[in-house]
């Protein structure tokens, strides 16, 4: 269900969608399937052709258009949303909806990231390491302003300060988990490893502060 939307928006989105421009509309949105959700946004144009070449570069499918007559478009939501606007310059989406949807008062975070290529990536003073096909799971902590942090790790481009950060152009992220702390970093770290069954690839990835091993597990494909 659909609400909340501005009335001039909506009718300058139709203007363009219908004129051939792609064009994006956020707005607020509750859907049964997709609780953690509360906001939806429309990328849409007429031009079904070039609205699929639009989708692919952010590895959306061309079968998840929703082909209403007249406006058809992407639904985008999550953290795939939270990206896409990012990377179309629409910050300011982000900002009005207060985006991700997130629970401010949890400190500890574990971003899902996939790559679908296998890579070779230089993490700072770190070294080079081999990334290849699979999801990784990035475990970290913002005692203030989860929202923040979150939200600098969803952007691609940005001064590179984290281990992560040398990661993140690498591939595309569809979840992140938040918690409370009533386990640290590193005991909800082992939790999640052994939630997943995960492996451990790379030795001393965002765990220079303290002693395990890594904070960064490996799900194979």
């Amino acid at each position: 269900m659909a609400f909340g939307i501005n009335r001039e928006e909506l009718k300058s989105w139709k203007e363009k969608v219908n004129s051939g421009d792609l064009a994006f509309l956020t707005h607020y949105w509750i859907h049964p399937r997709f609780p953690e959700n509360n906001t939806v946004t429309k990328a849409g144009c007429n031009d079904l052709e070039k609205l699929v070449k639009w989708g692919k570069q952010y590895g959306l499918k061309e079968e998840w258009i929703d082909h209403r007559p007249m406006y058809p478009h992407f639904d985008l939501i999550g953290v795939k949303q939270v990206d896409i606007l990012f990377q179309e310059g629409l910050e300011s989406h982000v900002e009005r909806f207060r985006l991700p949807l997130i629970n401010e008062d949890h400190t500890l975070y574990a971003i899902h990231l996939t790559i679908t290529e296998n890579k070779i990536v230089q993490i700072g003073k770190l070294g080079t390491f081999q990334f290849p096909i699979g999801t990784y799971i990035y475990v970290g902590s913002a005692k203030r302003n989860i929202r923040s942090r979150v939200l600098r790790h969803i952007k691609r481009e940005k001064p590179f300060r984290w281990h992560f950060d040398y990661l993140r152009p690498q591939g595309d992220i569809w979840t992140v988990e938040t918690f409370d702390d009533r386990l640290d970093e590193c005991a909800r770290y082992q939790q999640l490893k052994n939630k997943y069954r995960a492996q451990e690839l790379v030795k001393g990835f965002g765990s220079s502060d303290c002693h395990c091993s890594t904070h960064l597990l490996y799900l194979p494909d």
